[in-house]
């Protein structure tokens, strides 16, 4: 039965991020001459919360959030730095954060790795995140390029009602401009 739950939250993820990214990108303007213009998604199967989000906290906490090494998954259409985007790549995030089981900021580090057809692209930079419930806002400043991505989180260890949240999985998805 959990099986099928966690299925059923994973399709409800990824269609309101893919809805979200849609939005997005049809609002985003366009970049004339942009070395950088692309629609991506990334997503993590498990993001590690320490110390967790404890159920019925009323005060927040301070902490860190980590995917624990290149443990998502970036799937961009388009051009990094001029060079067409050719399969996914892989992405890591590690931030601290300050919050509770309702909703929390971080700013931290962000890398991406994505193949494409000039090699092996690797932005890194600063993340910022906001999250409300399930909502998350992310923005990841790469100096040469700027990524806003939105989407969601679902439970992975815990359920911060019953007991700690101590993982989370994210589904973020936007647009990548330079």
């Amino acid at each position: 039965m959990s099986t099928a739950l966690d299925r059923r939250r994973r399709r409800t993820v990824a269609a309101l991020a893919a809805a979200v990214g849609l939005g997005l990108l049809a609002s985003a303007p366009a970049q004339a001459g942009a070395g950088t213009s692309a629609l991506c998604t990334v997503s993590f199967p498990s993001v590690l919360i320490a110390p967790a989000f404890q159920p019925l906290a009323l005060t927040a906490s301070a902490g860190t959030m980590t995917s624990e090494g290149h443990t998502g998954t970036v799937r961009c259409a388009g051009e990094i730095r001029g060079h067409a985007v050719t399969g996914p790549g892989t992405a890591a995030i590690r931030y601290e954060r300050w919050g509770t089981c309702a909703g929390h900021v971080g700013e931290g580090d962000v890398e991406w790795k994505v193949p494409t057809d000039g090699g092996l692209q690797v932005l890194a930079g600063e993340l910022s995140v906001r999250r409300l419930a399930v909502a998350v806002l992310a923005a990841a400043d790469f100096g040469d390029a700027r990524a806003d991505l939105a989407g969601a989180l679902y439970p992975v260890e815990g359920d911060c009602v019953l007991t700690p949240l101590s993982r989370v999985g994210v589904l973020v998805a936007g647009s990548l401009v330079s």
